[in-house]
């Protein structure tokens, strides 16, 4: 008489840990994206709304419903959203042509010349990035009210013109050229 139950396949593990794999990447990708969900939906609600229910990705009736107050507000007078996408504009290109050049002469004399204090230079410039960012937001400010730049499209840009990571990103990139090809450039 044959059995009613069958074996269990040696494959049905790897399927349970594919499925715990696929389910932790969706519950990712949920938490990554609701941020992007949640400003498209808030550019459709009552201000009240919003600041009732700030991540709650519906609207509350009782507060306005659904409304196009928002985005109509985008062309009104009041807003100088061209002005702001202008000066958003401007700050980027400004700032990845400055690091770009900047960035790039600094890792290419890290990497290539020779000169006393060059390791201890790059020490430097690894320890600058092991400090955070917000740390280094009080001195900047106070630099950039002394130089009077405050309010301005080089106090937006100066400030990023060049950065550690670049630096280090490009003396890194730098020693993996062969010297064939910069004497061929050369």
């Amino acid at each position: 008489m044959a059995s009613t139950f069958s074996r269990p396949s040696r494959h049905s593990p790897m399927i349970g840990r594919r499925i715990v794999g696929y389910l932790l990447l969706v519950g990712f990708a949920v938490v990554f994206v609701y941020p992007f969900v949640l400003t498209a939906v808030s550019a459709f609600k009552t201000l009240p709304d919003i600041q009732a229910n700030p991540v709650r990705p519906w609207t509350d009736p009782e507060l306005g419903g659904w409304t196009l107050e928002g985005v109509a507000r985008l062309d009104s007078a009041q807003l100088r959203f061209p002005r702001w996408a202008w000066n958003s504009a401007i700050t980027t290109v400004a700032t990845v042509l400055l690091r770009i050049a900047l960035d790039t002469t600094a890792g290419y004399a890290l990497a290539r010349l020779r000169f006393p204090g060059r390791r201890v230079l790059f020490r430097m410039v690894v320890a600058v990035m092991a400090i955070p960012g917000i740390v280094l937001l009080v001195p900047k400010f106070l630099v950039m009210k002394q130089l009077g730049i405050l309010n301005s499209y080089a106090g937006m840009i100066l400030p990023l013109a060049f950065d550690a990571f670049g630096i280090f990103l490009m003396k890194q990139f730098f020693e993996t050229v062969p010297n064939d090809f910069i004497e061929a450039a050369r």
